[in-house]
């Protein structure tokens, strides 16, 4: 799939956004894949870009929502429409070959940004 200028743009604005926040709160970003029709290449110009985020530490309920609304602010911020996931590397593992979860298919489809 080829990617344009503007996509390849908002993918290294998503990876930088991403990365600084959760620097904020001293988080290690091990990945990011998006997936969904973004990955396929086949969506519109208003899809939103659904985001997967591997980070080395596990953290509560609590904090994975207050990290994720951050991101979501940021990227509301600079109009980019958008669906974050936050896994630890360690249920990443753990989840990736059961097709009960989200995660299998994020592997399955998905691309590294």
């Amino acid at each position: 799939m080829k990617i344009n200028k503007k996509d390849k743009e908002i993918r290294k604005i998503i990876k930088e956004t991403i990365k600084r926040v959760l620097k904020q709160y001293n988080i290690k970003l091990l990945k990011i894949i998006l997936f969904g029709s973004r990955a396929r290449g086949d969506h519109k110009e208003d899809s939103d870009w659904d985001c997967f985020v591997i980070m080395d530490d596990e953290l509560d309920r609590e904090k994975k929502r207050e990290i994720t609304a951050r991101i979501r602010m940021e990227f509301a911020r600079l109009k980019i429409p958008n669906d974050i996931i936050i896994q630890s590397s360690a249920t990443f593992e753990k989840r990736k070959t059961d097709v009960g979860y989200l995660t299998y298919y994020v592997l399955k489809e998905g691309v590294e940004i």
